[in-house]
């Protein structure tokens, strides 16, 4: 894993925390009309983020709440003029770039570079190459070139998939997994001999661009290769940026190599369908001991055999066990180097996945776990996007009885291992480690007495000797059991839709989304059905149905569109292989109800007009920007009613007029001017509704 607080760091992010400042930024600077701008924005729903996104140039860098773009004065003009105004702006000379510093990793005095601070915490900052605003104990990751927002946008709920294999497969795989086999990896990776003691003479190197990291590759390329094929295993070099390199060993005096690369090695167990995409589990090998005083790189050694030896060797593990086993999808197994520079071999891996437009279905990233002798308990962070992951392999480990706890950590900040790098691509992927962040005695996991700081983490004495096995070895049948209950085997599909399913992600349209989750492919053609139901889910009425041909792979999910365009909270009811045309293993998910609001997500729309209060309660404006304006006025300019878009919670977008002038009465029939204004007072739409009483 990358990056740790010290106690001064995390001190003063608890203050700054505690103080609740929301903005602060410095180098505000004006662009040449021709420039690229560095722009910050805040959104609040999936409207305003295809807004900015649309605008911009180019998207760097995604939270739940925060974008960052590249574009011109033209898109800032844009955006503004929809009520989207940046929270901060930058430019960059030709030699300088820009780097995001974690909320857990404030250790700067003086905030030297510093272009914006967010409320969570993280920082973005403008440096020069080789600047010492790059070398520990500052964690400055660069800023990614692009960044991909799917993931950030809502979506149905993936839902949990159904066992597919029986539960006695998934008893044998468990018990397949090694823990002998495991401690003789970990040892392998971490010591000279792994027959003898953990000596300093016997302690090996895994620094990325270390010579002596190369014996580690080419085992762990063997290792997979026997477990695989010799043809299914590759290795994959990358380039290691040498600003990286030199700041990470800062002030050291070691000469650097002239061209450093570092090897990822890839493992492929090809699936039945070649379609179906493939899942990855995951987990980084090189090392380093920067803890330690006075380490030196290119003399010093570097064991990490908890981090991150016990992932390396889960990694070789799962594919032993599950190489036996057969899949509707694919499964890659990934040993990544280069972490420890700032992820450097998986950011270079998932570029290429997503530049070859490879389905990646999930990332199961495991990083450092073998540090906690008070109980067998791991934590999984993940994103918004990703959370289906998380649930899937804490419900894992509860159905098979694995005797781990599962903590579900959910935070887009947590980006310090390689999971990270596949959310900067759009994928959904989660990081399962011993406690986010292991040397942090403010976490939750400490505080409940979960969880012990790790003090030899990055640092030399990070040895097997240190290791509770059984975190390893119940860790690693997580792993197994969360793919291994998806083996193709004997049985019936099961078509499936749940609550979440329907989903407005297009102008005037709605998607239902529909599973397989049986453990058979679905041979022919199915129906799918969507009804309109009264607020109290009766009085359901078909509106809309449709036939999904070609069938569905076991795991598979299809997408099926419904022109729509009505307005408003409605509850629906959704319907799949209405006919029974398909034998399945169980029917009583072939239906689920779900309350939607519906709102355009291009163009503002005001309904119902005319407004009938006999029939409907209010207006409703909808599709608004932040903090609109709706303005109510009589022909002759006489103002009736103004209200706001306010945000409270879940974010609105809509204003509801009752009928009312500013004093409460009802106002009489009539035709009357409605005017829909920014909050800086332009104007965005100005038209007629009538009233009817």
């Amino acid at each position: 894993m990358t990056g740790a607080p010290s106690g001064s760091s995390r001190r003063r992010r608890l203050a700054c925390r505690a103080a609740a400042f929301w903005l602060l930024f410095a180098g505000w600077l004006a662009a040449p009309a021709t420039g690229q701008i560095l722009l910050v924005y805040g959104y609040g729903n999936d409207r305003e983020l295809a807004t900015v996104t649309a605008a911009a140039t180019r998207v760097r860098y995604v939270t739940a709440n925060r974008l960052l773009v590249e574009g011109t004065p033209t898109t800032v003009a844009t955006l503004t003029a929809t009520g989207l105004v940046p929270l901060a702006r930058d430019i960059a000379t030709v030699d300088e770039e820009y780097y995001l510093e974690p909320a857990c990793h404030h250790a700067d005095e003086v905030d030297a570079g510093l272009v914006y601070r967010d409320a969570a915490g993280w920082a973005l900052y403008r440096l020069r190459a080789g600047d010492p605003g790059q070398a520990l104990p500052h964690f400055r990751l660069p800023l990614p070139q692009r960044f991909d927002t799917r993931g950030w946008q809502a979506r149905p709920a993936r839902p949990r998939p159904a066992v597919t294999a029986s539960a006695a497969v998934v008893a044998e795989a468990l018990a397949r997994v090694d823990l002998t086999r495991l401690k003789r990896d970990v040892q392998a990776l971490a010591l000279r001999d792994p027959g003898a003691p953990s000596t300093p003479a016997n302690l090996r190197t895994r620094f990325t661009v270390h010579d002596e990291t190369f014996a580690a590759t080419e085992y762990l390329r063997r290792e997979l290769a026997m477990a695989l094929g010799d043809t299914a295993v590759s290795v994959r070099p990358f380039v290691v940026d040498p600003n990286r390199l030199s700041a990470h060993v800062h002030g050291q005096g070691a000469p650097l190599p002239a061209s450093p690369r570092g090897y990822n090695v890839v493992g492929l167990l090809p699936g039945t369908d070649p379609q179906a995409g493939c899942y990855v589990i995951c987990a980084h090998y090189d090392a380093t001991g920067v803890r330690t005083p006075g380490w030196n790189w290119a003399t010093d050694p570097a064991p990490g055999a908890d981090d991150n030896g016990t992932g390396a060797a889960l990694v070789l593990e799962a594919a032993r066990v599950l190489a036996n086993q057969t899949f509707p999808w694919s499964i890659r197994f990934v040993e990544f180097s280069g972490e420890e520079l700032g992820l450097l071999g998986s950011r270079a891996y998932a570029e290429a996945v997503a530049d070859s437009q490879q389905a990646v279905l999930g990332v199961l990233n495991f990083d450092m776990f073998g540090c906690n002798g008070l109980v067998d308990r791991i934590e999984v962070a993940t994103n918004p996007g990703s959370r289906w992951l998380a649930d899937l392999m804490a419900s894992t480990a509860a159905q098979y009885g694995l005797h781990l706890r599962v903590d579900v950590l959910e935070d887009d900040a947590a980006r310090l291992s390689d999971h990270a790098s596949f959310w900067a691509r759009g994928y959904d992927a989660v990081l399962a480690i011993e406690n986010y962040l292991p040397t942090d005695a403010s976490t939750d996991g400490v505080k409940q007495g979960l969880y012990r700081v790790n003090r030899q983490y990055h640092t030399v004495l990070d040895v097997p000797d240190s290791i509770t096995w059984s975190m390893v070895h119940r860790t690693t049948q997580l792993a197994v059991a969360t793919l291994a209950q998806f083996a193709a085997g004997e049985g019936q599909p099961n078509l499936a839709v749940f609550a979440g399913d329907v989903a407005a992600r297009t102008p005037d349209s709605l998607t239902v989304h529909v599973s397989n989750i049986g453990r058979s492919p679905v041979g022919g053609a199915f129906r799918v059905r969507l009804s309109r139901c009264a607020d109290d889910t009766t009085d359901c009425v078909a509106v809309r149905e449709d036939v999904v041909n070609g069938g569905l792979p076991a795991g598979g999910a299809a997408d099926v569109a419904f022109a729509w365009r009505l307005l408003g909270e409605q509850t629906f009811r959704l319907e799949v292989d209405t006919e029974n045309a398909i034998a399945e293993e169980q029917e009583s998910d072939n239906e689920a109800v779900q309350r939607l609001l519906v709102q355009p997500l291009n163009r503002i729309a005001v309904y119902p007009n005319p407004f009938v209060p006999a029939r409907t309660p209010f207006v409703t404006f909808t599709g608004l920007p932040t903090r609109a304006r709706v303005n109510i006025r009589t022909l002759g300019g006489q103002l009736v009613w103004t209200g706001a878009e306010e945000r409270q919670g879940t974010l609105s977008r809509e204003v509801r007029w009752q009928g009312e002038n500013g004093a409460g009465y009802t106002v009489g029939s009539g035709v009357y001017w409605y005017q829909i204004t920014t909050y800086e007072g332009d104007v965005l739409v100005s038209d007629k509704l009538a009233v009817v009483r």
